[in-house]
């Protein structure tokens, strides 16, 4: 019989609970108000499909940020111009250390800034990369 109101006792506390908790979540139901604090400019989001490249479409959306707050024009950079070059240098690196080495989707936002530098792309569009 003590086991009974023990077990009594917890079920009604864990239905009290689950009361208040309902409580605050109809509260929070009602929203919230946004204000804008400080807008930044950024390009449109670009579907990167089943492409396996969002390491390039991510490092070509900072790049074209970054150029715009720091006051140049809206640039729409290629994410496949990237993956063109950077593919085959991974397929030769595969071969030349004999399969010891990633081939495969996916990259590092450090490939992208190789390839705008070594490509004379960053040259062309006036973007400083160190």
């Amino acid at each position: 019989m003590e086991m009974k109101k023990h077990l009594l006792v917890v079920m009604l506390f864990f239905l009290l609970i689950n009361f208040l908790i309902a409580q605050e979540e109809e509260k929070m139901e009602q929203g919230f108000e946004f204000s804008t604090i400080q807008e930044i400019k950024t390009t449109p989001v670009k579907n990167q499909a089943r492409t396996g490249t969002c390491w390039t479409f991510s490092a070509i959306s900072f790049i074209e940020t970054e150029h715009m707050r720091l006051g140049g024009d809206s640039l729409d950079l290629s994410e496949m111009f990237i993956v063109r070059n950077i593919y085959p240098l991974k397929a030769e690196r595969y071969v030349r250390l004999h399969g010891n080495s990633v081939f495969g989707p996916g990259s590092v936002f450090g490939d992208v800034l190789f390839c705008l530098k070594n490509y004379d792309v960053a040259n062309i569009l006036k973007i400083i990369i160190f």
